[in-house]
C-alpha cells in the first residue's frame, strides 16, 4: 500500500504541470477565440456603416426623384392640384403615399426611405448585427433649389449592436443627406390642369435669355421655358396656383393645341400664368414683328421679352 501510495503521489507530480498546460491552453484559446469573433463583428460593423454612408445618399436621390414623378402623374391621372405640394412630395419620398392615404402609390414602388431603412436593417442581421434605423416624416424636407429644380434632404439616426453578443459593443451614428432634382423633362401639370389633360408640355428650358422678337419667336417654336419670379415655380404649379414665386418659371401658350383638342381658347397674353388666370381682364396685345400671327403679350411681358406691343398698346 506503501508502494501504492508513492506511485500515486509521483504519478501526481508528473500529470500537474500537464493539467496545469492543458487549461492554460484552453483558456488562451477560449479567449484568441473570443477576441476573433469580437474582431470579426466590428469589422463587419465598420462594413455596414460604411454601407449606409454610401446607400443613404443614393435611396435619396431615387426617393426624391420617384416622389416628383408621382406627384406630376397623381395631378395628370385625376384632373386635381395638389393641396400642399411641398407635404406631398415629403410624405412620397418618406413612406411612398401622400399625406392623405395610407397606400404606397403606384409608381413609388419601393423607392421611398421607408422601405430602404426596413431593407437595411434587415441586411444588418447577415453582418452579424442588430440595427435599428430611426426616420419620420419630419426627418424629410423639400424646397426649390432653383427655377428648374427641387432639392430633397432627409436625417436618419442609426443604432447597431452585435447580435451574439449585445453588451460587446453598441455603434450610434446620425446622418444627413441631400440631392437636387430637375425638373427638365418632367410635364407641367399646369398644362394638364388646364385643358382638360388633353394638352401636355413638358419642362425644357431656354439655353439663354430671350431678348428681341427672334428670340422670343424661337423659345416659342421649341416650347422653352424661362425664368420669372413674376410667374409660379413647380411647386404652385403642382397646386395649380398661379401666384408669383422667386423661383418661377413660365412658357408661352399656343392657343392652336387648345383649338385642336376643340378647347376654349381666350383673348390674353400668351404668358402662361395669365393665359390660364380667367380672373383677368383682357391684356392680350399683338407682338410687333412675330412671325406667329397669333401671338399676344400684356405689356409687362412686352418689356420683359424685349418687344414692342402694337398700338394702341404699351
Amino acid at each position: 500500500m506503501k508502494k501504492s501510495f508513492f506511485y500515486s503521489i509521483a504519478v501526481l507530480i508528473v500529470l500537474t504541470p500537464l493539467i496545469a498546460l492543458v487549461v492554460f491552453y484552453s483558456m488562451t484559446s477560449a479567449q484568441t477565440s473570443s477576441s476573433g469573433v469580437s474582431k470579426v463583428v466590428s469589422r463587419e460593423a465598420v462594413n455596414f456603416v460604411n454601407s449606409i454612408d454610401y446607400d443613404f445618399e443614393r435611396a435619396l436621390a431615387t426617393s426624391a426623384k420617384s416622389a416628383v414623378v408621382s406627384s406630376i402623374s397623381r395631378v395628370i391621372s385625376q384632373g386635381q392640384p395638389l393641396a400642399d405640394a411641398r407635404l406631398s412630395l415629403e410624405s412620397l419620398a418618406y413612406n411612398g403615399s401622400f399625406q392623405d392615404s395610407s397606400s404606397v402609390y403606384p409608381s413609388m414602388g419601393s423607392n421611398y426611405l421607408y422601405s430602404w431603412a426596413s431593407a437595411m436593417q434587415n441586411l444588418s442581421l447577415y453582418y452579424g448585427l442588430n440595427s435599428t434605423i430611426s426616420l419620420s416624416k419630419s426627418n424629410v424636407s423639400v424646397s426649390s433649389a432653383g427655377p428648374f429644380s427641387l432639392s430633397f434632404t432627409a436625417d436618419i439616426s442609426v443604432f447597431a449592436q452585435p447580435l451574439s453578443n449585445p453588451g460587446a459593443f453598441n455603434f450610434s451614428k446620425k446622418y444627413s443627406a441631400s440631392t437636387v432634382v430637375s425638373i427638365a423633362g418632367f410635364e407641367d401639370p399646369l398644362f394638364a390642369l388646364n385643358s382638360q389633360g388633353l394638352v401636355s408640355r413638358p419642362f425644357s428650358q431656354n439655353e439663354s435669355n430671350v431678348v428681341g422678337v427672334a428670340a422670343l419667336d424661337q423659345a416659342v417654336a421649341q416650347k422653352r421655358y424661362v425664368p420669372n419670379a413674376g410667374a409660379p415655380d413647380f411647386l404652385n404649379r403642382l397646386e395649380g396656383n398661379l401666384s408669383a414665386s422667386a423661383f418661377g418659371i413660365e412658357t408661352v401658350v399656343n392657343p392652336n393645341e387648345f383649338t385642336a383638342q376643340d378647347l376654349p381658347v381666350h383673348n390674353q397674353s400668351h404668358s402662361d400664368h395669365l393665359y390660364f388666370n380667367s380672373t383677368l381682364p383682357d391684356l392680350g396685345l399683338r407682338v410687333t414683328g412675330s412671325s406667329y400671327s397669333w401671338l399676344k403679350l400684356d405689356c409687362e411681358h412686352s418689356v420683359f421679352y424685349g418687344v414692342t406691343a402694337q398700338t394702341p398698346g404699351c
